[in-house]
């Protein structure tokens, strides 16, 4: 029995048999890659050490021996790498995530197959790529067909895990210094300035004193965008997603010092856009339904993402090379929202859900470790933020006019509320404004508050959107600090924060549900994402 006529429905064979064969697309991929470095050795790890060569200073001061000193720096960094055989993490791999899915609609060898080890992968890839063949030829647009086709893309997202574990070890670790000319020129500018003080103070000392590695946390910043004149700021870049699906989320990360975009999209893809090419560069593949949200987050140097979205699980994607490296558990129902920070020189991922559940997973483990009870519906907004080198988070639910506060320390819990919004808050962004933690929250009809997190208090309210407000990002613009702002309501506004007044009011053409601001070689851009399918540029 047919029931769909349309074949590009996220549910109809055409479709499902694309997700299945592009996912294993990549295993093969990986599987290839890994099979290549049977034999040799990947660096794993690289440490660095920043030496300081007094002795050269005081010979440079005394001008004795210099015609030997020439081209050696009173400061130098030093590089040490860790390699491990590929062979050995081959051989020591085991599996340890869910078991794949019975087939209930398949052919009698492909059923009940289990992973231990890797071989057990690359026999298993091996039958998935003939049962995929055999089901194109066979299969109608069925029910059976489909829960078929459903379980197998199940079970090759849990291969894709499986096998990314081992391909994420098997890749050389990036040497962040080799050819990285603004740190050489750092060190340079370090060594002359070094040169120059103990010219102009002979008898001076140097005493460098390091912060203590168990500080508590570690607060990332942000280069905060800035536009010389908001009336020039104008559409210099339209991104086209090639099969048209809306925006949900966009990201902005860098690798190697380029600039990217992650996208997130109601058809279950994630798209990688290289800013400064004009160009995709990839396609994260393995969601079921819409991806909601996105994280990022860096784990030993690599860039990584977190997303969300219809499925239950939390995915982690490696973005350099673009690939899925594990699924976290624990909700019931889709994630709505995800942030992450640094605590105990651990990097912490909190996710909200349609379950009501707040979750904080340990990412270096990949772990579940707390969840905080407290909302009476979906969790929308999540943002950390820091007060006397403590940190806490706030949250909102779809149906709170409120913003709960918890203390992120050993036992988290609810300290307490932002009252204020009229309406639902969906929305959260967290900046420093003139020294001071605050907080800007947008709710249903368009509403944007902002708090001073000190206090507690609301020191401004900005009115303007006809709708939602489901983006904001701190910027400067005019020398002044502002705030800009998205809504469904389609339109980006500018908001001066010193002023407290509305500064301009640009015209996208249609609704967004996602906005971010970010820098690229010395250029700043707003990005929005569009429910058209298109993410657009802002710049002067």
């Amino acid at each position: 029995m047919k029931l769909s006529f349309n074949t590009e429905s996220p549910d109809s064979i055409h479709v499902l048999l694309k997700k299945v064969k592009a996912i294993s697309t990549v295993n093969s991929e990986s599987l290839g890659f890994i099979e290549s470095r049977k034999g040799q050795k990947v660096v794993s790890n690289y440490r660095y050490t920043l030496e300081f060569k007094a002795g050269i200073l005081e010979q440079e001061r005394s001008n004795s021996n210099l015609a030997n000193r020439v081209g050696e720096k009173p400061v130098q960094l030093r590089t040490k790498r860790t390699l491990r055989s590929v062979d050995e993490i081959i051989n020591t791999w085991r599996y340890s995530g869910e078991p794949l899915a019975r087939e209930d609609l398949g052919f009698e060898e492909f059923i009940n197959r289990r992973i231990n080890k890797y071989e057990d992968l690359v026999e298993i890839h091996f039958h998935y790529e003939n049962l995929i063949e055999r089901y194109t030829k066979v299969l109608t647009d069925a029910l059976e067909a489909r829960q078929a086709l459903r379980t197998l893309l199940i079970n090759l997202e849990r291969l894709q895990v499986a096998i990314g574990e081992i391909h994420s070890q098997t890749i050389d670790e990036h040497n962040s210094v080799e050819g990285n000319r603004s740190l050489e020129q750092r060190i340079k500018d370090l060594s002359n300035e070094l040169k120059q003080l103990q010219q102009q103070v002979p008898n001076m000392s140097i005493n460098l004193k390091m912060s203590d590695t168990n500080t508590r946390m570690l607060e990332y910043t942000d280069e905060i965008p800035s536009f010389d004149n908001c009336d020039l700021v104008t559409c210099s870049q339209n991104i086209s997603v090639s099969n048209p699906s809306s925006i949900i989320d966009v990201q902005n990360y860098s690798v190697h010092g380029n600039t990217f975009l992650a996208c997130a999209l109601a058809d279950g893809n994630i798209l990688l856009w290289d800013v400064e090419n004009k160009r995709e560069i990839g396609n994260l593949l393995g969601h079921r339904g819409v991806v909601k949200i996105l994280a990022l987050f860096h784990k030993n140097g690599v860039p990584m993402l977190a997303s969300g979205g219809d499925c239950s699980c939390i995915k982690l994607w490696n973005l350099q090379d673009q690939i899925l490296e594990k699924n976290l558990s624990g909700h019931k129902g889709s994630i709505l929202s995800l942030t992450t920070y640094q605590q105990d020189n651990k990097t912490i991922l909190i996710s909200g859900g349609e379950d009501k559940m707040i979750r904080l997973y340990d990412l270096d483990e990949n772990k579940l470790i707390q969840t905080l009870v407290g909302h009476s519906n979906d969790v929308h907004g999540l943002k950390v933020f820091y007060l006397q080198k403590e940190s806490f988070l706030a949250s909102t639910s779809s149906n709170s006019k409120t913003i709960k506060i918890w203390a992120l320390n050993e036992e988290p819990s609810m300290v307490s509320r932002l009252s204020g919004h009229r309406h639902p808050v969906y929305s959260l962004a967290t900046t420093k404004y003139k020294g001071n933690a605050v907080l800007a929250s947008g709710d249903a009809r368009g509403c944007i508050k902002l708090w001073d997190l000190q206090t507690k208090n609301c020191v401004a309210s900005f009115e303007g959107h006809a709708s939602i407000v489901f983006g904001m990002k701190a910027i400067h613009c005019n020398g002044q600090f502002c705030l800009a702002s998205g809504s469904v309501d389609g339109t980006i506004k500018i908001w001066n924060l010193d002023e407290k007044r509305e500064m301009i009011t640009l015209y996208p053409n249609g609704p967004l549900w996602s906005l971010t601001a970010f820098v690229n070689n010395g250029k700043s851009y707003i990005a929005s994402g569009h429910i058209s399918g298109k993410v657009k540029l802002w710049s002067e």
